[in-house]
This record gives C-alpha cells, structure tokens and sequence, in this order.
C-alpha cells in the first residue's frame, strides 16, 4: 500500500509541475508540522522534492500539498525538535515566508539529512 501512495505521490508532483528534473527527492520524509499551525495539526510521511524553483511537500495521508517557492526560504537548519516532537535523529527546518508574507517555519524528518541542507544551503 505505501509503494503505492508514494508512487502516486511522485507521479501527481512530475505532473502538477511537468517535471521529472528534481535535484534530491526523499519518498518517506516525515512531516513535523508548520509553526504557525501550532501542536495539533496532522502530520505524517509524504514526498518531499526539489526543483530548481520549489521546495514541494505531498503528504500520502492525508491528500495536503505544500509548495514552498526556493526564493521565499530564508534558512534551512538542522534541529532536533519541533513543535514538542523528539526524535533521535534531528530534523530538517526551513525558515520561509509564507504567503500572506509572513514568516514561518517547517520541519521534516528526511533519510538523508547532510544531502538535503547541501542542496537547500
């Protein structure tokens, strides 16, 4: 069931954004939550791709997409919690300006957290 959602996850990210260029793509990442959303949201595993232009985030369950575009990010940091949740291995955050123009932050557990903030520093 999961290869199966995160087949149609990649597959649903090629097509929104025409694209089969991405620069690192993690297919479990796991989703910690967005600050500004506070401690109860739900969270879960998605995949997580970068374009040259977007930070994108399609979460399996439930069907959420979050686009991030690479200009509005401001600091991407290596963490070891967010919003009260510890694990033992540390998280990927990124400082961004949402929307609305407001500052916010994200955070993901990722397979490979060094090639990540590589590519976003």
């Amino acid at each position: 069931m999961f290869s199966r959602l995160k087949k149609k996850r990649l597959n649903a990210i090629k097509k929104d954004f025409q694209t089969d260029s991405f620069e690192i793509v993690d297919n479990m990442a796991n989703f910690a939550g967005i600050k500004s959303k506070g401690y109860s949201q739900i969270r879960g595993n998605g995949v997580l791709a970068l374009t040259r232009e977007y930070l994108i985030f399609y979460m399996w369950l439930p069907q959420r997409k979050f686009v991030i575009p690479r200009q509005s990010i401001s600091k991407v940091e290596q963490v070891k919690s967010f919003l009260g949740k510890f694990r033992a291995i540390p998280l990927m955050q990124i400082t961004f300006l949402n929307s609305n123009g407001f500052q916010d932050k994200m955070a993901w557990w990722v397979l490979d957290l060094n090639a990540w903030l590589g590519r976003l520093m």
